[in-house]
């Protein structure tokens, strides 16, 4: 194995573009993994309660907007006002 101050380590047999090739092919790979874990994620939902049901809470991955946070915390301060 070579050093080239242009080239890098080098054995000869892989060029630039072809590592370049790789590395994007790498990248390709990754993002699908990436999109079929988030669509697994987002296919599922979790549950969780406190204080003997008083609070419970169910979530999925899909990523929620402000009104329903603001929705929830209505409800919670008009179960406390009662």
């Amino acid at each position: 194995m070579g050093y080239s101050a242009r080239r890098g380590f080098t054995n000869g047999k892989v060029s630039g573009a072809q590592r370049q090739m790789e590395l994007q092919q790498k990248i390709a790979a990754m993002q699908e993994q990436m999109n079929a874990t988030q669509e697994s994620i987002e296919a599922q939902e979790f549950a969780a309660s406190v204080g003997g049901g008083v609070v419970e809470a169910k979530v999925n991955g899909v990523v929620m907007t402000s009104p329903s946070r603001c929705m929830a915390a209505s409800s919670a301060s008009s179960m406390a006002a009662e």
